[in-house]
């Protein structure tokens, strides 16, 4: 049987190793691409992720919050190029004349109806050009096209088959007439033949090229050297054929079909009926896509979607995509892998794009201390997970301080994946101070923004320091003594000039100081810082404020040094109150009887 297939499979294989070999030394990029032995193009290529493209893992989730990514891209797998040649090569000599077998006329008439067999093949598109030749007596070469000159390629099949048609013997010559009429005599030089057959194998472009000899097998002796020398000069493969009931490939020893076919690695066939040679080539040019997978890291992203789906003859382009679940931060590798093959080999191709997932962070949430003893703060931004250009993260204090905070607000370079960068600002100590801070914590990351509100309490807790302290009569004179020998105590008419302080002051609102009668619970106030009074203690009279000299009083000849007059049931006990409310220890503003 005529057994072109395994020669046209083995010659596809040898010619196409470098390219399989080269695929996989190349390293994995986007896209990816190789060249399957028959020429055709495998790729795949990942359209999203882009390259380095960044996700945002949303402050909000917090530090383990996960987020879906979505992968999608093509992959596809064209047809081969042709590329191999034939030259058909046909013996017109006298002998040739003789009966096929089978009713199918002379040896001739087969010859030509293989060569037509075999164009006519739907897998002949794996072919690249074609060339004829004929031989008898001596070798011609046909010319294989109507263009102006002698053509000894051709890759119109049409013209290939005008050719072969015109092929005949008559008047003691074997013949070509188309496009160019050649005559070759009667003999059967198979040298001729080798020999004229490198007028189109030589300047053929085909990868692979071979020829197809055929004959009824029975040569005239030229010379074994110079047969063996027509051989081996094609540097084809030759694929002999013995046409007819009666041909025969002849002894290996001798010039004969066996011969050149075992020299040049090919096979001799013997070929009793032309017509019973249906599928002699292979679809050399036929493809399929086998497979299409993507991963992450290597690991199988599962669902994931084709267009059409897989396996799927070439040439065809699928649309692939899937999703990768539960993504933290961290450095990714979206993976595509595409699996193609011709009728020789396969091949594979992946295509890898690097991603990142990025997370703002910010500390601390919240957090409160007193204004006197501390009036700086502190917060830390970071970018937690995969790397990635650096970026600023940004500061800004608003609320209570947002005009008086020193800085309000700075941008900082920050190295996602890197360490924490801080943010410190001041407040003025002062009343005003007190309140609530907002610090925004802020970053764009994969062109979206992101914040964080961080919170800061200035309060005040701290008392205020109140003091009861004896002053000088109404008169304005010196402190008097007390009556009695022996100075026994001081100050015993209730002179009293209330005083307070407290540790914030500026921009406070004045003290207020307030006198209670530790024997009826009355209160007195408020007063301000400065202001003087007599007290009296008599547990018999319902308790009472009233107006002496000074600021409040009208005088009434008594001074101007004394501002109330306080009479009480107990001693006297004065509290001093600040802004924030918190309330000194009482100060004791003793009178008799004693205990002063």
């Amino acid at each position: 049987m005529f057994s072109v297939k395994s020669w046209f499979k083995r010659a596809a294989f040898i010619s196409a190793v470098p390219f399989v070999l080269a695929s996989t030394m190349v390293m994995a990029q986007n896209p990816d691409i190789t060249t399957l032995p028959n020429g055709a193009e495998l790729s795949v290529e990942i359209y999203n992720p882009i390259t380095d493209e960044e996700f945002r893992v949303p402050a909000a989730l917090g530090a383990g919050g996960t987020i879906n990514v979505s992968t999608d891209g093509e992959a596809s797998v064209g047809q081969g190029a042709p590329n191999i040649h034939i030259t058909f090569v046909i013996d017109v000599s006298g002998s040739t004349t003789r009966s096929c077998g089978g009713g199918l006329g002379d040896i001739l008439n087969c010859e030509k109806l293989a060569v037509n067999n075999v164009i006519n093949d739907p897998n002949f598109v794996s072919i690249l050009d074609v060339g004829v030749s004929v031989f008898a007596s001596s070798g011609q070469f046909a010319d294989m096209s109507p263009t102006a000159g002698q053509q000894p390629l051709t890759s119109n099949f049409g013209d290939a088959q005008s050719v072969v048609n015109s092929v005949s013997y008559a008047s003691g010559n074997g013949r070509v007439a188309q496009f160019t009429n050649k005559l070759a005599g009667g003999g059967t030089n198979m040298t001729a033949g080798l020999v004229v057959a490198n007028t189109s194998v030589g300047p053929s472009g085909a990868g692979t090229k071979r020829v197809i000899f055929l004959s009824d097998g029975f040569p005239q002796s030229t010379g074994l050297t110079a047969f063996d020398a027509a051989t081996d000069a094609l540097s084809a493969q030759i694929d002999s054929f013995a046409v007819g009931g009666g041909s025969a490939c002849g002894n290996p020893a001798a010039i004969s079909l066996q011969r050149m076919a075992n020299r040049s690695g090919g096979t001799c066939t013997h070929v009793a009926n032309p017509a019973n040679l249906p599928d002699l080539l292979p679809n050399l040019i036929a493809t399929s896509l086998d497979a299409l997978t993507a991963s992450l890291d290597g690991a199988d992203v599962v669902p994931t979607h084709t267009d059409p789906g897989v396996p799927a003859d070439g040439p065809i382009t699928v649309l692939w995509d899937a999703i990768n679940f539960g993504l933290g931060v961290g450095d990714y590798a979206s993976d595509a892998e595409a699996t193609g093959s011709d009728s020789v080999d396969s091949g594979t191709v992946t295509a890898v794009e690097p991603f990142h997932l990025l997370q703002l962070t910010a500390a601390p949430p919240t957090e409160s201390n007193e204004l006197s003893e501390d009036w700086q703060h502190t917060v830390f931004g970071q970018i937690l997970g995969g790397t990635g250009p650096d970026r600023n993260i940004d500061f800004l204090a608003s609320g209570t301080n947002a005009a008086t905070a020193t800085p309000a607000g700075g941008a900082i370079n920050a190295t996602p994946g890197g360490a924490a960068v801080d943010f410190i600002y001041t407040v003025p100590v002062s009343c005003d101070s007190l309140g609530q801070d907002t610090i925004t914590v802020s970053t764009t990351i994969g062109g979206e923004f992101d914040s964080i509100d961080l919170t800061k309490d200035w309060f005040d807790t701290i008392v205020p320091v109140a003091e009861c302290v004896e002053t000088t009569n109404p008169n304005g004179n010196n402190i008097p003594k007390a009556p009695g020998k022996g100075g026994k105590g001081q100050n015993q008419d209730g002179f009293y000039e209330l005083l307070a302080t407290d540790n914030l002051f500026e921009g406070c609102e004045p003290l207020a100081l307030f006198v209670t009668d530790d024997g009826s619970g009355t209160v007195w106030g408020p007063f301000e810082v400065g202001t003087k009074i007599k007290y009296t203690q008599d547990g018999g009279v319902v308790p009472k404020i009233s107006p002496m000299g000074g600021n409040n009083g009208n005088g009434k000849g008594r001074g101007t040094a004394v501002d109330w007059h306080i009479i009480g049931n107990g001693d006297a006990l004065m509290t001093a109150v600040d802004q924030s409310g918190n309330v000194s220890v009482p100060a004791s503003c003793l009178v008799p009887p004693p205990p002063k």
